[in-house]
Order: C-alpha cells, then structure tokens, then sequence
C-alpha cells in the first residue's frame, strides 16, 4: 500500500488518486518508522521537503504554496523522521515561522495603567492544540520555547468541571494531552478517564458523541489520553478494540477508517498507532509472510505497558 502511494521520488499521496503532499509524506514516514518499513531515496524526500519551505522559514502543503502552521508542524515531524537532527535543523530557520506565528496567536498588547502589556489570550479549544504543536514542534528543533507553564496549568485544569467532566469529548482529549506535555494532569484523574471512557461505543471503538459513529480518529484521541493519564489498564474491551482495528486493514494493504471501503494513509497512521499505544503491532497481517513471528504472531495476546513518553509524544501528532 505505501508502495502504491508513492507517486514520485519526492513523497506520497493519500491515496493512489491524490496529490504528493508534505503531511501525507510525514504520515507515511511515521508510519514506516513504527513498523520498520524501509523508505528508499529519502535524499529526493528531503529536497522535496526543502522545496517546500518559504522565505518566512513555514512550510507550504508543497512547492510554491503559502506556508500554514500544520504543514510546518508536519513537515518538522517528517524532517525528524528523515533523521535531521537538532542541530542541523537550526539552520532552516524554522524558529522564526513558529515563534512569530505563535506570538501572533497565543499573546495580545493591552494598555494597564497607561502601560502597554502583553498578556495571554485566553485559551480556546484550537489555542490549546495550537500550544501543544508549538511545543512539541520547537523542542524537536532544539530550541526551548517559552512556556507559561502557571498560566497554562490552569487554564487546562478549569475545563474540567467541579463533577469531574468536561463540557467536549474534544476539550477533554485537548487539554489532557497539554497538560501531559507540560508534565501535569487533570485535578481529578479518576473522573477524567472515566468521562473519555463513557464515549466507547458498543464495540469498544470510540466516538466523540455519546452513543455516536465510532471512528479512526475519535478512537485514537481516546487511546492517546488514557494513556497519557495513565489509564490505559481501566480500558474496557481492549481485545476486541485491537480485534476491530485488524478487522479494517484491506488484504496486502492498508486500513480503511470504519464504514468505509477505500484504504488511504490517514486511516492506515490512525490504526498503526492505535495498535502501538495498546502494544499489538505484532498483529498487523504482512504479505507474503509465514505467520509466526515479526509483525504477525499467530499468538493473540495484549500486553498494555507503558509506553516511553518521548516516543508518545513523537507520535502526536495529531
């Protein structure tokens, strides 16, 4: 499947019928990084990403396009997966796009006693996933941003409600995975899990309405921020979660998001992660592959570990 995806040199596509792009191409080198897919040519992978920088040190979805604040949080994961490391990352400047994007969106200048101050826009649902992309996106590029850990803290810790519950699904995932990357949790750990959990559907998937349509993404959030409370032992229906997600990967392919028929990579990254965050990689079905061990063990088991959090965080994304 990622074979069929790649439509030139320089990347991959969605799906055979889409356009190479720097975030699919990400996905995909995540994707390969988890279940050691070897990407050849990378150079030409990396000249594209190249391309696809502006002036202003962002990234455009490709060459010639305006720079946008996800692609540059896409293409700094991707640029990490192409084993760029900090230092030499420095010198793409990407710096300068994050940090004067950020400050336009996180901070505003009020007059205070006939004094101009700059102060910190209170937090929205897209300033919350806004704050956990700047941070991981700069510290991956060696540079420590600065972080309003106070002010942030507890902002994060408000949205949960005195019951314990959050007033979204999404609220709930967002500011949960913020507070991890600031090293904090919820005031009420407990009733956070169980309030994520209360949105399993029948079949242990998850959506972000009560008793609404699981999918991909919804169960992935869901996952990621058991996980991060450390809560990933009181997930009900882990089996058949893992059992669902095989369900979905297509014969010699890759996976299709659920009620749907048409393989594509943003689905295949949601399963893959999924699968790694409840430890059953080994599970995947690999063409042309004696099914004993490597990625398929004839053996079904689920042993939930904790993952190593610099990984999770890696995995983000998002």
């Amino acid at each position: 499947m990622l074979d069929e995806v790649r439509l030139s040199p320089e990347g991959f596509a969605n799906t055979p019928l889409d356009e190479v792009n720097i975030d699919t191409t990400t996905k995909v080198l995540s994707i390969s990084s988890l279940i050691n897919y070897e990407v050849n040519n990378t150079l030409d992978i990396l000249l594209y990403y190249q391309r696809s920088q502006n002036e202003d040190g962002g990234f455009g979805l490709k060459p010639d396009t305006q720079s946008t604040w996800e692609t540059t949080v896409a293409a700094v994961q991707g640029l990490v997966e192409l084993k760029i490391n900090a230092s030499q990352l420095s010198a793409w400047r990407i710096d300068e796009y994050l940090n004067t994007t950020a400050s336009d969106l996180f901070y505003s200048i009020a007059i205070e006693n006939n004094q101009t101050v700059i102060k910190n826009n209170d937090l929205t649902l897209n300033l919350i996933i806004k704050w956990g992309e700047y941070i991981l996106s700069s510290v991956l590029i060696g540079v420590i941003p600065a972080i309003p850990n106070i002010f942030l803290g507890s902002q994060l810790k408000s949205f949960q409600l005195s019951n314990g519950t959050y007033n979204s699904f999404e609220t709930a995932i967002q500011s949960i995975r913020l507070l991890n990357l600031l090293a904090q949790v919820p005031n009420n750990v407990e009733l956070a899990s169980k309030f994520i959990r209360a949105f399993a559907t029948s079949n242990g998937l998850f959506s972000s309405m009560l008793q609404g349509t699981p999918n991909l993404k919804d169960t992935y959030d869901a996952i990621h921020a058991l996980n991060g409370l450390g809560k990933l032992t009181e997930l009900e229906n882990k089996k058949s979660i893992i059992l669902k997600i095989l369900d979905l990967q297509i014969s010699d392919s890759g996976f299709t998001d659920i009620g749907s028929t048409d393989v594509t990579v943003n689905a295949t990254w949601y399963a893959i992660n999924i699968l790694f965050l409840l430890d059953s990689l080994d599970q995947l079905l690999s063409p042309d592959v004696l099914q004993t061990q490597g990625f398929v063990g004839i053996e079904f088991y689920i042993s939930i570990t904790g993952v190593v959090s610099i990984v999770v965080i890696r995995r983000r994304l998002k």
